[in-house]
């Protein structure tokens, strides 16, 4: 018999504490997406990226959204649960906080 899994913010990882701190952001900023990729800015990469002090990656100035593989992953999950959506504001696309 398997020992059972507790997922906790300490143990096994602090993902979870992580995926908070990301939709946190999002109480504070609405980002404007890439017009190309539909992708997180770099300045918004950077800010989210310095909040998430866990991912334990380097990450440069200049990289984009796939070389984030965890906010990347965040992106998705949120979108997918319908906590975050893309919106059009004045011909812009911004990712929000679905407010359902």
């Amino acid at each position: 018999m398997q020992p059972k899994l507790f997922i906790t913010n300490e143990q096994p990882t602090t993902i979870v504490a992580d995926f908070q701190t990301f939709l946190n952001y999002f109480n504070s900023y609405s980002p404007k997406l890439t017009k190309t990729k539909h992708q997180l800015a770099r300045k918004d990469l950077c800010s989210l990226y310095a909040q998430l002090p866990n991912l334990g990656l380097e990450a440069k100035e200049t990289d984009t959204q796939s070389n984030y593989p965890v906010i990347q992953l965040f992106t998705e999950l949120a979108l997918k649960l319908q906590i975050l959506k893309k919106e059009y504001k004045r011909s812009n696309l911004f990712l929000t906080l679905n407010e359902q």
